[in-house]
């Protein structure tokens, strides 16, 4: 059965964004200036009280955490939306704390102090609850092609050669790939969203479809518009996805 399943709350997060990422929108990013310097030193202050003595004071990890600056930490979150980050922050950090256990404001600061640290320029207004559902985070080079093996989502028209081995599956006229934290599972919001992308230019090889589904349900889908999330594997005319879930969105390629 193609899956239908429900996403966790850090998709439902950041679904505005993924919007603006598949309907061919340029959305707002890190370096058009979203928080203030006021409010970094606000957040330097709270990380002080709060994470420096997991992550260190100059944010490098002290040895008993991952550090919060330079391509290691960029590459983890970067070309997704501040949502992201700020979730599995409120969630999870400090460690052993219950969730939400700092004030939002805090950890709302502590993000621009972090944004700040990480060479991301400051602007002339605060950064807010409701800007870090739809700003998405990019290096101080501005967007880049994503890292090996980043989580994405696309949408396009499922194609199958006729002269092509029996699992060979494509993805034609998709959209860019959106990266997302689960591929695994989705729910119909995020369908929603989906089913009014703008036809892209991209193609994607989908791997392992025969794997999970009959090809009796696969060949129903040809010429029509599906949703599939994976793993990214290469990048142009190369590019692979190995699939985590896939799904049909109910309308012809030619619509």
């Amino acid at each position: 059965m193609i899956n239908r399943r429900v996403c966790f709350a850090s998709g439902l997060l950041a679904a505005c964004g993924v919007a603006g990422i598949l309907s061919g929108e340029t959305p707002k990013t890190v370096l058009d200036g979203v928080y203030t310097e006021a409010q970094a030193t606000r957040g330097q202050a709270a990380y002080e009280r709060s994470c420096s003595r997991c992550h260190g004071a100059e944010l490098d990890g002290g040895g008993q955490a991952r550090p919060l600056h330079t391509n290691l930490f960029l590459d983890v979150w970067r070309e997704d939306y501040l949502s992201s980050l700020f979730q599995f922050m409120q969630t999870r950090m400090p460690p052993g704390s219950a969730e939400n256990s700092l004030p939002e404001s805090d950890y709302v600061d502590i993000l621009a102090y972090v944004l700040q640290v990480n060479k991301l320029p400051p602007g002339k207004g605060e950064l807010t609850r409701r800007a870090i559902d739809t700003t998405l985070l990019v290096g101080p080079d501005g967007p880049q092609a994503l890292p090996p093996s980043a989580t994405v989502r696309v949408v396009g028209c499922f194609t199958h050669p006729a002269s092509a081995s029996s699992d060979t599956w494509t993805l034609t006229r998709a959209t860019s790939a959106a990266r997302v934290r689960n591929g695994a599972e989705t729910d119909d919001k995020e369908l929603k969203l989906s089913a009014h992308a703008a036809p892209g230019t991209h193609s994607y090889r989908l791997e392992n479809l025969d794997d999970d589904h009959p090809a009796s349900e696969l060949k129903a889908q040809v010429g029509h518009v599906v949703q599939a999330k994976g793993v990214l594997n290469g990048q142009g005319d190369t590019a692979r996805i190995y699939v985590l879930s896939f799904q049909g969105l109910g309308q012809p390629c030619d619509q």
